[in-house]
């Protein structure tokens, strides 16, 4: 899971690499805020990650950044606060009411876990 910083705004939101995120999505690096498709075929850039098990807030190295959606359909996802992400319809958010969940599937009743930049 990633933390993706929302635009600059300091929010951080959970989310999996399994599907895709807009490549013009700024991550939170060790290095500053990135853009992912920036960071397309380097090495050594670490991301804040979360480690769900042990509530663990850390950077890890970005292993093989790319862009790879494979024609699928791209969905906005709106916060409360009026911030926006743009991922792959298959693409997880970690929810702190029912645990991971498709973007498609999120719901305005859904929690998504926020955790502060470290």
């Amino acid at each position: 899971p990633i933390f993706d910083t929302l635009n600059g705004t300091g929010k951080n939101i959970t989310m999996k690499w399994d599907g895709c995120i807009h490549p013009d999505t700024i991550i939170l690096t060790d290095k500053g805020d990135i853009k992912i498709k920036d960071m397309l075929g380097k090495t050594g850039i670490n991301i804040l990650t979360y480690d769900i098990n042990n509530n663990i807030v850390e950077y890890n190295e970005a292993i093989k950044p790319r862009v790879n959606h494979n024609n699928k359909n791209w969905v906005e996802v709106y916060f409360e606060n009026g911030n926006k992400v743009i991922v792959t319809e298959d693409h997880e958010f970690y929810t702190t009411n029912r645990g991971w969940i498709k973007a498609i599937d999120l719901t305005e009743n859904d929690d998504i876990k926020e955790i502060p930049k470290k």
